[in-house]
């Protein structure tokens, strides 16, 4: 179909020019994304002073007038919603110290207050000043941990705001039209243009006849390469931690203290969080022949829990018995990731009955470029979950039956998911949906799947039971009391989720298409919102049967909402159990204390948007027809779109760790 569209714009030659306005409008739109807002900036410096009616949360001290008493190991102060970019943080007492103080400050652009992220200072006897020099951009909250009592006359930021003068689309617009003209009449005389042009075109003849899984591998591997490669080790989150559970799962010792040895050489602590330190390329190169010791031998004892990591496993483990640089061993763990997403991915695409090319543009978010292609439990989880929902959603639309083959294989992928994170397991409520009509569950002569549709709202009962006895036997694991505490506490706990959601609702957005590193560098807010336009406009594809489609989809759509909402809640839920630990909440104690916990609990921290991906998926396919519009406007968005993000992103990841366009 779409071949012929574009047979059709190109064998007409009054259409010619139509393609190359597209190819210019495309062109248009790159150079606005991808250089809007960097064109220069100016520096505002200002000074913010904070007294104790500025700290939102207050763990560990009693507070009488200004003086804060300490009644903890672990006393704690929170500021949040600063959004400034830090020069210098000053902090005065009130009255001399009597004894020498230790301060550790932590500055954090959401939540995640690392050692990395930290300074300390010591107020000596007879001082009541101290100083730190941060240096660093966009940071929303800050943590004081004081080790003695003190009475706080003043702490002041002093903010060095960097603000781009962002060029308007019609200032681009005007400006580019100007030299398109200029340039593109002299080019267009010397048959330069036209020959370019063609070859534009007979590229896109080429794509357009090719399978959207097809390109899907492509952008997954070049854009899983670009990350891999553009990222330095060590800043997608928490790598190190899951070098740790690999070594612990596959029974290795000793290869995770080598890596953290290589990590300290190539100097990755002091990059993460901290946008304004580049990636020392010399270090790269100097540190890239480091081979693991000798005496480490690889005497591989797995465990279930494997499972969790397989992809990077498989990489892993083929460098060292090649015996490679640990460079290479974990470029190998990232590429095997990397080939295993485009592998499942294609799967996906091709057993997807509908919305391939929206479902396509979901799984080639810049966010899950990065998450399936670092060592972490996401190369794993996501393209599973992806495929669960594709195999379902077969079964529903598609000539596949559910019988046992295909019922045990979700069960198994369902599994596998639930080893990795429990949330996600409720994609396969979908099978629910599966029509009567497409059972064929048979032991001998009798008909399981229409005993089970006579009975079904018994066999939901019985389930509910089932999960209200496992809950009940599993009342002391601290994720179940959560839960109960949720539960019980009604009201408090949804005002809880509301205040959090409403307060982070931007960036749980904006983290769900791009924020990469440890959340130091992001795509803009228009580029998100372009990826959700085109999003909404590729949920017009539609190739089903009218009928069919009528008679399920809002079964489906019903489904996917329910599925969405107990993920999400759980996804909260779990975060919460976090967030007690985090402002060192009793989190060990019964129920009752949890409760009173979510009554005290301001916001539920930790969240990030990229935990919803697997929601995108479900609710941008359930959506059916919402807008018109002429396909080949759909066509023209899948030929602009792909390297319009593969090279916008390359800009912000060179930009981030190898290089500064800032004037």
């Amino acid at each position: 179909m779409h071949y012929n569209i574009l047979k059709n714009l190109v064998e007409k030659k009054l259409n010619k020019k139509c393609v190359l306005i597209l190819i210019e409008i495309a062109f248009l739109i790159m150079v606005e994304v991808f250089l809007a807002g960097k064109i220069s900036y100016r520096e505002n410096q200002e000074n913010y002073i904070f007294d104790k009616n500025s700290i939102i949360n207050i763990v560990g001290y009693d507070v009488i007038g200004n003086k804060f008493i300490v009644t903890n190991d672990d006393p704690q102060l929170y500021l949040s919603s600063i959004d400034l970019s830090v020069k210098k943080v000053s902090l005065e007492l009130e009255i001399p110290a009597e004894q020498d103080i230790s301060i550790t400050l932590y500055g954090a652009e959401e939540q995640d207050y690392s050692e990395e992220k930290s300074a300390h200072k010591v107020i000596k006897k007879g001082e009541s000043k101290c100083e730190f020099v941060i240096n660093r951009k966009n940071i929303h909250n800050i943590r004081l941990d004081v080790d003695a009592d003190f009475s706080l006359k003043s702490f002041n930021i002093d903010s060095v705001e960097s603000k781009h003068i962002k060029s308007t689309f019609a200032m681009s617009l005007i400006v580019f039209l100007i030299f398109d003209s200029i340039v593109g009449v002299i080019l267009y005389k010397k048959k330069i243009l036209q020959k370019f042009q063609n070859k534009i075109i007979n590229i896109y003849l080429y794509m357009m006849n090719v399978k959207i899984s097809n390109i899907f591998v492509i952008v997954a591997i070049v854009g899983g390469l670009m990350f891999s490669s553009l990222v330095p080790a060590f800043q997608v989150p928490d790598e190190y931690t899951h070098i740790l559970f690999i070594e612990d799962e596959l029974g290795l010792s000793g290869y995770a203290n080598e890596i953290n040895s290589y990590y300290n050489d190539i100097d990755a602590y002091n990059i993460q969080g901290n946008a304004n330190i580049k990636q020392n390329i010399n270090l790269y190169k100097e540190k890239a022949s480091k081979h693991f010791s000798r005496n480490l031998s690889l005497k591989i004892k797995p465990k279930i829990s494997a499972i969790r990591h397989l992809p990077n496993e498989i990489g892993l483990v083929l460098g060292i018995v090649l015996k490679l640089p640990i460079f290479w061993c974990l470029f190998l763990a990232e590429l095997s990731a990397v080939i295993f997403y485009a592998i499942i991915g294609k799967i996906t695409l091709d057993l997807m009955p509908m919305k391939k090319s929206v479902m396509a543009i979901v799984m080639l978010l810049p966010m899950t470029l990065q998450q399936t292609s670092g060592i972490n439990y996401d190369c794993f989880l996501l393209p599973l979950c992806f495929l669960l929902f594709a195999y379902i959603m077969s079964i529903i639309y598609a000539d596949r039956m559910l019988n046992w083959k295909n019922l045990i294989f979700i069960i198994l992928l369902t599994g596998c998911i639930a080893v990795t994170k429990i949330p996600y397991i409720f994609i396969s409520l979908l099978v629910f949906a599966v029509p009567i009509e497409k059972y064929d569950l048979k032991i001998r002569k009798y008909d399981l799947g229409k005993f089970y549709w006579k009975f079904r709202y018994i066999f939901y009962m019985i389930g509910i039971a089932v999960c209200g006895l496992g809950i009940y036997i599993a009342r002391n694991n601290a994720y179940i009391k959560c839960l109960l505490a949720a539960t019980k506490s009604g009201k408090d706990y949804l005002n809880l989720l509301n205040n959090t959601i409403k307060h982070f609702f931007g960036y749980y957005f904006q983290s769900s298409i791009g924020y990469f590193g440890w959340l130091d560098s992001k795509v803009s807010i228009t580029f998100c919102l372009i990826c959700l336009g085109i999003m909404v406009i590729l949920t017009q594809e539609n190739a089903l049967n009218k009928k069919l489609e009528k008679k399920i989809a809002t079964k489906i759509a019903v489904f996917d909402v329910v599925i969405i909402l107990l993920m999400s809640y759980f996804i909260f839920l779990g975060m919460y159990y976090y967030s007690m630990s985090y402002y060192n909440m009793d989190y060990t104690s019964g129920i009752d204390v949890l409760v009173t916990n979510i009554k005290n609990l301001s916001l539920i921290v930790g969240v990030q948007g990229r935990y919803f991906i697997p929601c995108m998926a479900l609710f941008v396919v359930m959506i059916h027809n919402i807008i018109k519009i002429d396909r080949k406007k759909i066509l023209v968005l899948q030929l602009i779109y792909y390297p319009c993000m593969l090279i916008y992103t390359y800009g912000i990841l060179f930009e981030r760790y190898w290089n500064s366009f800032a004037i």
